[in-house]
């Protein structure tokens, strides 16, 4: 399973992790060692892990992550370099002994939100992964149902991310139904184990109001412009989605998915709903965006294209209920 994989409502493209040290850190870097090390000779220091409780962990986590950015093996780039020292921890989770947490960089006006990943050897923390994606800035807007989630760990991955303030749970599924993990969300951040080809989905109440698959990150060629041929394909896959049963949508998908996985978790919040489709509208290079009405109110089914030999397939898509139209 890739550890950089894109999950949520947003273009994938744009989701990446930062690289480069900031020219300003590395200027800060040399003159507090009055140039005796380069930036690239530097090494990243490890944070003690001290012996009480939550809170202790959360500080480890600070100062490892402060170590990471301001480190030649932090390869960040971030618009408000000079304020590393403003690590805040937002949102974090321990999961097979590596934890992997939330932080927001920088001033309160100039944040930068990263998702980290630290692995625990010999009584210190390590930070060992972190990304930034640039669509990061802003947590999405109350009662937008907007969430965006990046994905890391290999084998052993979580995602972690962020969602409308008003969510109330986010959780994991298996290709069975079986709720893989959940958490609450806090300010928006949340933190989940998933697993490859499951769905992770987004709650108000019990009312699910966003969900994706997980879908393995793949390597890709620069893509062709949509076309006809990708606007029939999505058409049908949308179609069998909505209609059922989901062996309708399974032969639309890409070769190297598993539909059998994914396509019945999402398919089972498209029929509980009793949606019907109101049209559709391209929505970036790479996708087509269906309206979508039930009783109750407006979503879309957001569905991602990708050629291949044998022509266009979908790689993936996401459902979101809509606010409504007068809120």
């Amino acid at each position: 399973m890739s550890g950089r994989a894109y999950i949520g409502s947003m273009d994938p493209r744009r989701a990446r992790p930062v690289v480069a040290l900031a020219i300003a850190l590395a200027m800060a870097s040399a003159a507090c060692d009055g140039g005796q090390n380069s930036p690239s000779e530097a090494p990243v220091p490890a944070a003690p892990t001290p012996a009480g409780g939550a809170g202790d962990l959360t500080e480890s986590l600070r100062l490892a992550l402060g170590d990471f950015l301001t480190s030649s093996g932090g390869g960040f780039e971030l618009s408000n370099a000079g304020l590393v020292d403003t690590v805040r921890i937002l949102k974090l989770t321990v999961l097979d002994g590596r934890a992997y947490f939330l932080a927001a960089v920088g001033d309160a006006g100039a944040e930068t939100r990263v998702f980290a990943r630290a692995d625990r050897s010999l009584g210190f923390w390590r930070v060992v992964e972190a990304q930034a994606p640039e669509d990061w800035s802003q947590v999405p807007e109350v009662g937008s149902n907007d969430f965006f989630f990046q994905e890391m760990g290999g084998e052993r991955a979580a995602a972690g991310g962020f969602v409308d303030p008003t969510a109330t749970r986010v959780d994991t599924v298996t290709a069975s139904g079986t709720v893989l993990d959940e958490d609450v969300p806090r300010a928006g951040g949340a933190i989940v184990r998933v697993v490859p080809w499951g769905v992770l989905r987004i709650y108000r109440g019990e009312e699910v109001v966003g969900a994706t698959p997980i879908i393995p990150e793949r390597e890709q060629a620069d893509q062709p412009p949509l076309d006809a041929d990708s606007q029939a394909v999505a058409d049908r896959f949308t179609t069998g989605m909505l209609r059922g049963p989901w062996h309708r949508a399974a032969p639309h998908v890409t070769s190297d998915s598993l539909p059998g996985l994914w396509l019945p978790q999402i398919q089972a919040i498209l029929t509980s709903s009793e949606s019907t489709l109101i049209g559709r509208t391209p929505s970036d290079a790479s996708r087509y965006t269906y309206g979508l009405l039930s009783e109750f109110g407006r979503a879309i089914l957001s569905v991602e294209m990708t050629k291949e030999a044998s022509g266009w397939r979908v790689g993936s898509c996401f459902y979101r209920r809509l606010p409504p139209e007068d809120g």
